[in-house]
């Protein structure tokens, strides 16, 4: 079993302004998202896209990665629950994100403790013990970073986040979801509340809120979704899983 690393978020300068542009295309997508592209992603999630294999608007190869097929087929926790639904739900509950920022580190932890309270309908909670992805199909897993890193990841996550919110609020929600996702910081959840926080970001201002359905997207990619996020997290080289969203969506909400 190999053991992850914690993960940095880039600094502030130039790696930031290099990932300037597709952020913005990733914030443009959002705010220029029409309830009626968000009735289409609703209609969707209902048909039940991942058992029936529906791509939608997508197209496998786009979805893809080039080592996908070495990847495929992949143990990866794959639920049409209707997760992503409740997630939305969720969010449309929330306060806007522009009055939530420069939240002192004790509340921006709250928060995140309080949201994941609410996706696994229970009291939230950080963990305490050892985490580790399912194993793939040679029986090898990775253990997420040990208990006591929890602390030091969470804050710097709330760092860059309230740092990024405002200026670019893009890289800042996926930066904050891949960071998350390679802390694990709960037992459960941890997916659903990465997720949220992506989201919720994204749509800083906005009336009718919308929702890109990653964990559907993901379940489709034949790992081209993880092997970016990999990416990201292992050799921060974030440019394609940024570039993946801004796919993402523009087919979602623009076209």
């Amino acid at each position: 079993m190999r053991q992850m690393k914690l993960m940095e978020l880039p600094s502030s300068g130039g790696e930031v302004d290099s990932y300037r542009t597709v952020g913005e295309s990733i914030r443009r997508s959002f705010s220029h998202a029409s309830p009626e592209a968000m009735q289409k992603v609703m209609a969707w999630l209902h048909g039940q896209p991942i058992r029936l294999q529906y791509l939608g608007c997508f197209e496998q190869s786009e979805l893809e990665h080039d080592l996908s097929d070495y990847m495929s087929p992949h143990a990866t926790e794959v639920f049409e629950d209707g997760r992503t639904v409740f997630e939305y739900d969720t969010l449309l509950g929330l306060p806007d994100v522009q009055s939530m920022t420069r939240l002192s580190f004790a509340d921006f932890c709250k928060f995140l403790l309080d949201l994941q309270a609410m996706m696994v309908g229970g009291e939230g909670g950080f963990r305490s013990g050892d985490i580790a992805t399912a194993a793939d199909r040679t029986g090898a897993s990775v253990r997420y970073p040990e208990p006591r890193a929890i602390g030091a990841g969470l804050r710097s996550i709330h760092e860059f986040w309230n740092s990024h919110v405002h200026s670019e609020p893009a890289l800042a929600g996926v930066m904050a979801m891949a960071a998350l996702l390679n802390l694990h910081p709960f037992m459960d959840g941890n997916g659903r509340v990465a997720r949220v926080i992506f989201n919720w970001t994204l749509n800083g201002g906005r009336q009718d809120r919308v929702y890109l359905p990653l964990h559907e997207i993901a379940a489709l990619s034949r790992c081209g979704y993880l092997i970016r996020l990999r990416q990201a997290q292992y050799h921060a080289n974030w440019a394609p899983l940024l570039n993946f969203i801004s796919m993402c969506g523009r087919r979602l909400f623009e076209e």
